[in-house]
C-alpha cells in the first residue's frame, strides 16, 4: 500500500465513522424514532454532516488525491486503492464547491423533510 494511501485513509476511515452514524440516524429516523425527536435528530444530522465535510473538504486531503492521481503514484496502487481514489477525488471536487454551512443546512433540510 502506498504512504500516501495509507495518509489518506485516515481522513477516510473519518468521513466513514461520521457516514455510519448518519446512515443510524436515518435507519432510526425511519423506524424506531418518536416524531416528536424529529427536530433534535435532525440537528444532530446536521451537525455530523458538517463533521463529515470538514473530515474531507480541507487542503491536505486535497493535496494527497491530487498526489495520488499522478502517474507514479497510480502504478504503487491495486485496482481497488486506484478505484477509491478517483471515487473519493470525484466527491471531494463536486462537495468543495458548496460551503460548509450551507451543506450543513441542506442536511438539516433533508433531515426534517423525511417526517414529511
Amino acid at each position: 500500500m502506498s504512504i500516501l494511501f495509507e495518509q489518506l485513509q485516515t481522513h477516510l476511515d473519518k468521513a466513514y465513522a461520521y457516514r455510519t452514524a448518519l446512515v443510524l440516524l436515518s435507519w432510526d429516523r425511519s423506524t424506531l424514532a418518536p416524531k416528536k425527536a424529529l427536530a433534535n435528530t435532525s440537528k444532530a444530522v446536521a451537525i455530523l454532516s458538517g463533521e463529515r465535510y470538514k473530515a474531507l473538504i480541507k487542503p491536505e486531503v486535497k493535496e494527497l488525491l491530487n498526489s495520488l492521481s499522478t502517474e507514479e503514484e497510480q502504478e504503487k496502487l491495486t485496482p481497488y486503492e486506484k478505484a477509491i481514489v478517483k471515487n473519493v477525488k470525484k466527491n471531494f471536487e463536486d462537495l468543495e464547491l458548496i460551503p460548509q454551512e450551507e451543506y450543513q443546512e441542506f442536511q438539516l433540510l433533508l433531515a426534517k423533510s423525511k417526517a414529511a
